[in-house]
């Protein structure tokens, strides 16, 4: 079973916040009793931010002219989020890690937005039409909300 499901932490454990929760919990205390159980535990991450951080790669996107996937690939390459793979053929191909909510925590996420910030500014930012350019660095500044 691999499924999320976010959960509430209180001193006596892990209480099932979410539907997908109630039924992670439902089918652990179905399993018969000592059999050892993997758990993987991350922090859920807020939605705000996340929300800030797309609609910053979005407004990069509309002021490059280019597809939102193309500016996170890009942040995700300059970053350094991928690994090297080669293939059978003999030539190497970069997969991208993923930043989707279960692929990473919310300090991970973090994380990856700092490395982008110098990359944003150094390298995409004045390249960027003038009317994105303005809300891109109101978001990054905190003067606007996401909408």
């Amino acid at each position: 079973m691999k499924r999320p499901g976010l959960f509430t932490v209180t001193p006596d454990g892990f209480v099932p916040y979410d539907k997908a929760a109630r039924d992670i919990h439902l089918t652990m205390v179905s399993r018969k009793q000592q059999k050892p159980v993997f758990m993987q535990v991350r922090t859920a991450r807020n939605p705000e931010f996340s929300a800030l951080a797309h609609m910053v790669f979005s407004k990069l996107a509309d002021g490059l002219g280019v597809p939102m996937e193309a500016i996170k690939a890009y942040l995700k390459e300059q970053t350094g989020r991928f690994d090297l793979v080669k293939m059978p053929g003999g030539n190497v191909v970069k997969m991208r890690h993923s930043t989707s909510f279960d692929a990473m925590s919310e300090e991970e996420f973090r994380e990856f937005w700092n490395d982008c910030l110098p990359v944003i500014f150094e390298k995409l930012l004045g390249k960027v039409n003038s009317k994105e350019y303005r809300e891109i660095v109101d978001l990054i500044e905190g003067r606007r909300v996401p909408t």
